[in-house]
């Protein structure tokens, strides 16, 4: 009997594990359709492996790790949020016909603010020809995180730019949207993958804040950018 995405997943996790060393477990736990894409993520090319480094060959990124190495144990722990990431990516490039050539990862997004320059990475974007950002996607450990965000973007305007964001994410990454004014937006989560999806959504931008329209599926490439 065939292994499952899931177990062919944990056990590939485990094989970039050195000898005496102990491995923490996942949290949150993979889900099987994160562990089937991020599967397909590295059949395809998508996501190169050497070691527990990677690399998006398509975005020309990396080397990433997907371990922490805890230098004063023999602990191992993984760095969750790049299992969800690299699914997404082979979500985007593979179900939704999303070119790989205006795809973005860990894109680091130049903004003027009204007193100093900021340099801000967004997860995974995509462009247009015009290298206009069409698509944001967040991604998150939970669904609660999820809302948590949701419920700030709708209930705050416009952020000041400059403000210090350091432990409030939420603000951080508002000033993301609000700064791009990108139209789709995604709040990835591994339990989030799959369509219909509340955490979809087609942004509007007013005087008084945001509207976020929920479209439930990530659109296909020909009708996004259409």
């Amino acid at each position: 009997m065939p292994l499952s995405n899931l177990q062919r997943l944990k056990d590939f996790i485990h094989s970039l594990v050195p000898p005496g060393k102990l491995i923490l477990p996942t949290n949150p736990e993979i889900t099987e359709p994160e562990a089937e894409a991020f599967i397909r993520a590295i059949d395809t090319g998508i996501c190169q492996f050497m070691g527990e480094k990677f690399n998006i060959p398509i975005c020309g990124k990396g080397p990433y790790s997907l371990l922490t190495f805890w230098n004063k144990e023999k602990k191992i722990s993984v760095n969750r949020e790049y299992i969800t990431q690299i699914a997404v990516m082979a979500l985007l490039v593979l179900d939704l016909g999303y070119p790989k050539e205006f795809l973005g990862f860990e894109y680091n997004h130049k903004f003027q603010g009204k007193l100093r320059k900021h340099t801000w990475p967004m997860d995974i974007v995509l462009f247009d020809p015009q290298e206009r950002i069409l698509l944001y996607v967040e991604t998150k450990i939970s669904e609660e995180q999820c809302n948590s965000l949701e419920l700030y973007l709708l209930r705050n305007g416009p952020p000041d730019f400059d403000s210090p964001d350091r432990g409030n994410d939420n603000l951080r990454k508002a000033k993301y949207l609000w700064s791009t004014r990108v139209e789709f937006l995604w709040l990835a989560s591994p339990t989030t993958l799959e369509f219909p999806c509340p955490y979809v959504y087609r942004a509007e931008y007013g005087d008084r804040g945001m509207i976020l329209n929920k479209i439930w599926k990530v659109p296909e490439y020909k009708r996004i950018q259409s």
